[in-house]
């Protein structure tokens, strides 16, 4: 029996009943209570400094905590902290000039902490686990037993450090002129971000029946018991979640600003017209210990690799720039200028014809990163056994016998990660999305009601796409469709073996495929064959979308206790990303992954949001009850006060649904994504997620490694 085995049973509490069934399943129960004090305050003081001059100031905050007890050795305590504070000076400097500033900071911090109950080195843990060089922060590493109640494996994480910090300055300056009105100032953001949320910084280990089966060559799962294997000391685990992920510190720092200048002008009784220039710039984050790091998919390596098997051999491009004080962040988009024009004629005294046009710009994409760059993250991984379960090599004495792995931390330069997956979050690229907008509407009043026609639309351009196209590092399409997937999966000769192995070696990477001799072809195949999976930066902004729009609103003004509002809406929305948004192609995170990287111009579809018509309306009746009105004119006051002054207000929407979704679950496309044929109209007049099981035949799987040849229009319910 293994001695720290034996430590961890006895770390269980005593049953508390007899349980379920022979097993005695479920034999321990205890009442926790969990206690989330919270308290908000605000206060705001106005002081007239003069006549001509006011300062208004306002500072709020919210302060909750949240205690959770565990009887399983990780009890938790958070911490919800926000700050708030706003000044505003107002100076009416002359009867026509008025000049108004504002700052503002905003400040949250959420830390949350896991104690230590039980000391893990008491237990025999060692130090190079429990204090281990990358984080070197005791805590009692997670103990997971499959089938059982484990250790120290009821939180997501043993440390979380999540502090935003908000600057705001904000001036504008407003000046009357005759007919005209102008406005014009400048806007400054700082954004700060400090963040860290390792899993456990001790590790942990997971225990399965594997090891304590009769026989490895041969296995049974009616053998074997998870707690069995923790008490003789042998991990492994269904999922093999030994060792500990290895994550920094970061702390960012991004901003945005902007300047204006607008001139209302009303040209005539009939005619105004607004005229503005807005232009805006956007600072991607940087890391204040320069844990970034910026991927360049055109430069040059200098490094060739000889010819050799399927490998033509040739110059490898796609670099690592790490961040430096003289490169910090990703190159800023400084040129964002965004014109603007709106007018208004009055064609009759009740009829108004209004148009507008402008430019604006999306929000920065880069305004932080909580893990830094790929190269300052890593994975202790503690391996169990080095021939498949036969003999046992890392113990929960000894994990590392090799010693503790450290991420790379750059130490390749322009070659970091070579052998590795490169999935980094930043490249050398940057842009926001340019928006155009216009409209054309002509209002009328007919006595008491209002009416209003217009046509809207929107176009927009360089969009993020989601996080799939992050990934630069994807197969061509003649070569996907020409190996086929199994073709694909083959391994042939490592053309890089000599950099990773023998007197040529310039890579210490003991755990990268690339050491063998043999690597699958398609990493041979893929634009930056250097790498073993991804190679990544900020998403493609290549995406773009359009709506159109035709907008009938009326309105009906109180008359004899009824009034009345509404708006008819027929549109049609069509873009080519619809990142956590999308029924058609999925939700969060990777939905909308592209089918053919190397061909995004067929990702253009109705969107996910497009609803092509929509009703909504609203009335309004107050009751004739109550002083003063038909029912109960001469009602007391007392009694005035429960029955008078009732409204009936009811709300009704009427629109069309949205696209369903409808996916492939076991799509075959090597660096893409698959989604069903569509052979007839798979609808077949029926609506919801039920149509396609209707006439299953209509929605076909494509061939391994084709994408869909073409879009559904079926729609889901219509909400009302």
């Amino acid at each position: 029996m293994d001695p720290i085995g034996a430590r961890l049973i006895n770390l269980y509490p005593l049953p508390t009943g007899l349980g379920f069934g022979p097993a005695g399943l479920n034999n321990f129960t205890e009442k926790l209570i969990e206690t989330t004090p919270k308290y908000n305050f605000d206060v705001r003081i106005d002081a007239n400094l003069s006549q001509k001059n006011r300062l208004t100031v306002r500072y709020s905050q919210s302060h909750a905590t949240d205690t959770l007890p565990d009887p399983f050795l990780e009890p938790s305590g958070t911490l919800y902290l926000s700050h708030d504070l706003a000044l505003e000076n107002i100076w009416t400097i002359s009867p026509n000039v008025l000049w108004t500033n504002r700052v503002g900071l905003n400040r949250d911090n959420y830390p949350q902490t896991v104690p230590v109950v039980v000391d893990p080195l008491s237990i025999g843990f060692p130090s190079s686990l429990i204090l281990n060089p990358w984080y070197n922060e005791k805590h009692f590493p997670s103990i997971n037993v499959d089938g059982y109640q484990g250790l120290a494996t009821d939180q997501c994480c043993t440390d979380t450090v999540e502090a935003d910090t908000q600057w705001m300055f904000d001036s504008v300056i407003t000046l009357v002129r005759g007919a005209h009105n102008v406005k014009f100032g400048g806007e400054y953001r700082l954004f700060l971000n400090s963040f860290f949320q390792p899993g456990n910084t001790s590790g942990g280990f997971e225990f399965g029946q594997q090891q304590t089966m009769q026989s490895v060559f041969n296995p049974n799962f009616d053998q074997g018991n998870s707690l069995a294997s923790m008490l003789i000391g042998w991990a492994g685990g269904s999922s093999g979640n030994n060792g500990l992920g290895e994550l920094p510190h970061v702390a960012n720092k991004s901003s945005l600003g902007s300047g204006f200048v607008q001139d209302d002008w009303k040209v005539t009784p009939r005619l105004t017209i607004n005229m503005g220039l807005r232009w805006e710039f956007s600072v991607p984050y940087a890391e204040r210990h320069n844990r970034n790091q910026f991927s360049c998919f055109s430069c040059p390596t200098g490094i060739s690799v000889p010819p050799l098997g399927l490998w033509p051999g040739g110059a490898i491009y796609g670099t690592t720039i790490l961040a430096s004080q003289a490169h910090r962040h990703a190159n800023g988009d400084y040129n964002d200028f965004g014109p603007r024009l709106s007018l208004a004629y009055r064609l009759a005294p009740n009829t108004v014809i209004h148009a507008g046009a402008g430019v604006y710009y999306g929000m920065n994409y880069a305004t932080n990163w909580q893990y830094g760059g790929t190269a300052w993250q890593g994975g202790a991984t503690i391996h169990t056994s080095l021939d498949g379960g036969i003999t046992e090599y890392g113990t929960m004495e000894n994990p590392f016998p090799q010693g503790f792995p450290l991420p790379q931390e750059g130490q390749y330069g322009p070659l970091t990660l070579w052998g590795y997956s490169n999935n980094n979050h930043g490249s050398d690229t940057f842009q926001t999305p340019n928006i155009y907008q216009w409209n054309l509407g002509i209002q009328h009043q007919f006595g008491n009601t209002t009416l209003e026609a217009d046509y809207v639309g929107n176009r927009s351009v360089h969009d993020p796409w989601n996080y799939s196209t992050e990934n630069r590092n994807f197969i061509n399409r003649a070569n996907r469709e020409k190996y086929g997937t199994a073709g694909l999966a083959q391994l042939v000769p490592n053309p890089f073996y000599s950099l990773f192995q023998g007197s040529t070696a310039i890579f210490n990477a003991p755990d990268s495929t690339y050491n063998n001799p043999t690597i699958p072809l398609i990493n041979v195949l893929r634009p930056y064959p250097q790498f073993d999976g991804a190679f990544s930066g900020f998403p493609m902004f290549a995406a773009n979308a359009s709506y159109h729009a035709f907008q009938l609103r009326f309105e009906r003004r109180a008359a004899k206790g009824l009034s009345f509002t509404g708006q008819y809406t027929f549109s049609k929305f069509i873009d080519m990303s619809d990142a956590g948004a999308n029924a058609w192609i999925g939700h969060l995170g990777f939905a909308g992954t592209p089918q053919d990287f190397t061909n995004l111009r067929v990702e253009k579809s109705v969107s996910a949001n497009d609803t092509p018509q929509r009703l909504a309306f609203a009335v309004i009746y107050e009751l004739p009850v109550g002083h003063g009105q038909r029912l109960g004119g001469n009602m007391r006051p007392g009694l005035d006060l429960i029955l008078g002054g009732w409204r009936l207000t009811p709300f009704v929407t009427f629109q069309t649904g949205q696209p369903i979704a409808v996916q492939d679950a076991n799509a075959v496309l090597a660096d893409g994504t698959q989604r069903p044929n569509v052979s007839g109209h798979p609808c077949s007049g029926a609506c919801g997620s039920d149509a396609p099981q209707r006439t299953p035949l209509l929605l076909k799987v494509p061939r391994p490694g084709h994408p869909q040849l073409r879009h559904s229009t079926c729609k889901g319910h219509s909400p009302h």
